[in-house]
């Protein structure tokens, strides 16, 4: 009989798909996404209710993408939802199956490019030249009868790609969206900051900038942009980078730039050299100048983000002593694939990528913050409904 119960709970996908919603709101959906092909919703539950317990995972490491001339030097990297991830080179975009690590049949796109994404009806390029190309793919732009394949724009600093909007900033502080959904592609003016823009983010369905001059502007109703923050020695600066979706799109070496000449104190300890942080619902991840990475988990204090007096759960260094060549090794992105019972986190270098696998046990680790249906909850002669809403909550 209880063998029977599990059975039906464990294949209720609607079920389980409304705890992930209800217990991991900020990240059920780009999880589910980047998952592994084929993830059920209650392994995808499973494992994200399992970072809690990463100390006590198994781990297992991986290369690939090794990159042995200075054409073959790694960018980025961008996993795809279809079992593929693209990495950007030096000198192309070559896609490689998630599961072999080997080189996938899908040709690669040549070219020099500074900066890339890709979702399964888009692919988003900024040039070193500064030239933004966006490319509808041909599937989705066949089937919705679009007029428009692709759109290029010169003298792009900065993008960032939020659902079917793209958001970007040109050289003047102009700020554009194109939304991807329509018949005809088109950049519709926003409206110039007067302001320096240094970076931009998305968050609570708003554009929001950030300033050479330490201020934070959202981009209201009617295109109207209002002030939000001002960076000043009474502000926890990187608690606002945290809230305004700023961190990954930072330039880290800038901002502690800016932090001194912004008079602010700047934090002591080995984060001064980060280049990247990445967050996966309540796990960053924190790459240095100098290959070592940094996992950290809930890293709050007062419920504000403070990463520089948290403590790692997880600490690696990917400079190989042994390797002469490599004086520094920049972690330049980290993003993470759930599987079952474990994830996947793949880290970039320049000069190759590393796969961590981790694995748990989940007969012996139950975690913390699972909420979803337990056995030694449900009575013995109980009739279940397995169709019932959920009443987990976040």
């Amino acid at each position: 009989m209880w063998k029977s119960v599990v059975d039906r709970l464990n294949r209720n996908e609607k079920l389980w798909q409304q705890h992930c919603i209800a217990d991991f709101p900020q990240t059920y959906e780009t999880a589910r996404n980047k998952s592994r092909p084929g993830l059920s919703w209650y392994n995808l539950y499973r494992s994200l209710s399992l970072w809690t317990s990463l100390v006590k995972a198994a781990e297992e490491r991986e290369e690939f993408a090794l990159a042995t001339k200075s054409f073959q030097e790694i960018r980025n990297f961008k996993i795809l939802n279809n079992g593929v991830i693209g990495v950007l080179k030096k000198g192309c975009i070559v896609y490689y199956d998630i599961e072999t690590l080997e080189l996938s049949q899908r040709p690669p796109m040549m070219g020099d490019y500074a900066k890339y994404t890709e979702t399964d009806t888009v692919i988003v390029i900024l040039g070193t030249d500064a030239h933004l190309i966006v490319i509808r793919k041909v599937e989705r732009t066949v089937k919705e009868g679009w007029d428009d394949r692709s759109i290029s724009y010169n003298n792009v600093k900065q993008f960032t790609l939020t659902g079917e909007e793209l958001y970007f900033v040109n050289r003047n502080n102009d700020v554009f969206v194109v939304y991807l959904c329509c018949r005809k592609l088109h950049a519709f003016y926003i409206l110039r900051s007067l302001r320096t823009v240094m970076t931009i983010g998305y968050s609570d369905g708003k554009l929001n900038i950030l300033t050479v001059q330490r201020e934070i502007y959202s981009v209201e109703t009617g295109n109207t942009c209002v002030m939000k923050a001002i960076l000043d020695a009474n502000t926890n600066v990187i608690q606002q980078l945290q809230k305004f979706q700023f961190l990954e799109n930072m330039d880290w070496r800038l901002y502690f730039q800016c932090m001194c000449i912004w008079n602010q104190a700047v934090p002591t300890g080995p984060l001064q050299d980060m280049v990247s942080v990445r967050q996966h619902g309540d796990v960053f991840f924190v790459g240095s100048y100098w290959g070592v990475l940094r996992i950290y988990y809930a890293p709050f204090t007062d419920d504000e983000f403070d990463i520089f007096n948290k403590r790692p759960i997880k600490q690696y260094n990917f400079i190989d002593s042994g390797d002469r060549r490599l004086s520094i090794c920049p972690i330049l992105n980290v993003d993470v694939m759930e599987e079952n019972d474990g994830h996947k986190v793949i880290i970039a270098m320049p000069c190759k990528i590393t796969v961590i696998n981790f694995k748990h046990n989940f007969k012996t680790e139950v975690p913390r913050r699972y909420k979803g249906p337990m056995l030694a909850e449900i009575p013995e002669h109980e009739e279940i409904d397995l169709n019932a809403p959920s009443t987990s909550r976040g």
